[in-house]
């Protein structure tokens, strides 16, 4: 066990239960392990949590007291807690969600997504990492038991830690693309090589919110991905869909989506080109839409960034409002944890200024209750959606 000494001041935030424990609140840390206790400087005991030595987030809190109860016995309860939240959520003919929410379900570091018989278990912090099989692996195999456990290792936060990225299954392999159902819907994903573990969760409920708003519509469908969102529209009664993404891969996974939910290739269009580009030369050649849906990825992953992806989200916001019809809906969206709630409306309104737009917003919403923020900590609060209607 690592033990952790802080300034004097900087344990407030730690009894108000806040997880993020950063290097530079620390005055001296002695000892191994992939846990640390936190103390202050008289040697009262805060809290323990997962440890990481080389990030500027060194601890990350399990439990807001000394370390009594043991780490299996914590991690065990915090699983069934995260498990029992899912179990009865869904209907049946929905079975992609999220199990584990990091922080949400107080296991900082740790995701895991549940696509039918697969789970695709992601750990960020290094103190994960000579731990996870006893556990976590053991406690969700007990727990929640389907046939295919996926390690995904290969994305950004596990770099920036210096962990290993190769991925890797966990008993049998399944043969890729999966099918996964969502309100009844079918789509294809690839949990290997797709974004974050192959599908984004989190959109599910502005997904069906949308279907409700483009009876008849002509929707663009802007970092369209694998396609969900036009899938939904063209459910909901739009008429033709255009489909743009600079990956190949993910619009040949949209045509395929699109035709297993009998979506036939002459309504749903697919272009390969630059969201950012490609939106300028619609404008230019004056075209319009009925809907457009902006869900680009995160434009901000640094604080120090926050400046350059204001003005990024205002210029695609400015130059979608231009494209919209009179009576038109923009559902516009933002997964960068740094552009708060509060920025993100303030940027709309620049871009709806800018464009000569008159919008009122519809609805504001995030992820739905398989992506659960601590209260305690609302940095974790990532996405932000906002549906617009344009006069």
């Amino acid at each position: 066990m690592v033990t952790i000494e802080i300034r004097q001041g900087r344990e407030k935030s730690i009894e108000q239960h806040h997880p993020w424990v950063f290097s530079g609140s620390i005055i001296r840390e002695n000892g191994e392990g992939p846990f640390a206790e936190v103390m202050t400087k008289g040697g009262e005991k805060l809290g323990w949590g997962i440890y990481s030595r080389n990030s500027q987030l060194r601890v990350r809190l399990l439990e807001f007291k000394a370390y009594t109860l043991g780490a299996e016995r914590i991690v065990a309860e915090r699983l069934r807690e995260a498990l029992l939240l899912r179990r009865n959520a869904f209907p049946p003919d929905t079975d992609a969600f999220r199990l584990v929410n990091a922080e949400g379900d107080f296991l900082p570091g740790v995701t895991v997504d549940a696509y039918g018989e697969t789970l695709v278990v992601t750990t960020t912090v290094a103190g994960w990492e000579p731990v996870k099989e006893e556990l976590l692996l053991a406690h969700l195999r007990k727990q929640w038991p389907v046939r295919h456990y996926l390690e995904k290792n290969k994305n950004d936060a596990r770099a920036m830690e210096g962990l290993p990225q190769e991925d890797r299954w966990i008993g049998p392999v399944p043969s890729m693309p999966l099918t996964i159902r969502e309100n009844g819907y079918k789509f294809l994903i690839n949990v290997l090589e797709g974004q974050k573990t192959g599908f984004f969760l989190d959109q599910r409920p502005n997904r069906a919110y949308l279907k409700t708003l483009v009876s008849g519509a002509e929707v663009l469908n802007m970092f369209s991905y694998t396609g969900a969102f036009s899938v939904y529209a063209h459910k909901g009664g739009a008429r033709i869909s255009t489909n743009v993404d600079s990956s190949s891969a993910a619009l040949e996974m949209s045509m395929e989506n699109h035709a297993a939910n009998g979506i036939g290739r002459d309504q749903a269009i697919h272009i390969r080109e630059d969201g950012f580009e490609y939106l300028r030369h619609l404008v230019k050649k004056g075209a319009r839409f009925d809907a457009i849906i902006l869900d680009p990825p995160a434009l901000c992953k640094q604080k120090v960034h926050v400046d350059q992806a204001a003005r990024a989200y205002k210029d695609l916001n400015m130059q979608a409002f231009k494209l919209l019809r009179p009576g038109g809906v923009l559902l516009t969206c933002s997964c960068s944890a740094h552009i708060t709630p509060v920025l993100f409306q303030q940027i709309l309104f620049a871009a709806a200024m800018d464009a000569h737009a008159y919008a009122r917003i519809l609805r504001k919403a995030g992820a739905d209750l398989d992506h659960p923020v601590s209260i305690y900590c609302p940095e974790s609060e990532y996405l932000k959606t906002i549906f617009c209607w344009v006069s």
